[in-house]
């Protein structure tokens, strides 16, 4: 039952939540959110989409820190 929960339902919700962020970010429609989301229901698939979205918060987070922008402009 854990195996379950650790390797199914646990990346269905992260990528659900991941999903919505990156939906709402690109402007998207409810329509699109949910093929998403029907998408995220096949197992490889949702966790595929959590490591690619934890890539994407991870990027976002990089170009709106301004510590790690002025470590990435410094000449050597």
């Amino acid at each position: 039952m854990i195996w379950i929960l650790l390797l199914y339902v646990l990346p269905f919700i992260v990528c659900c939540v991941l999903g919505y962020y990156m939906s709402k970010t690109n402007g998207e429609t409810m329509k699109d959110y949910l093929n998403s989301v029907l998408l995220c229901l096949i197992p490889l698939l949702n966790i595929i989409a959590v490591i690619a979205g934890i890539f994407f918060l991870i990027e976002d987070w990089i170009k709106n820190d301004d510590k790690w922008q002025d470590f990435l402009n410094k000449k050597l």
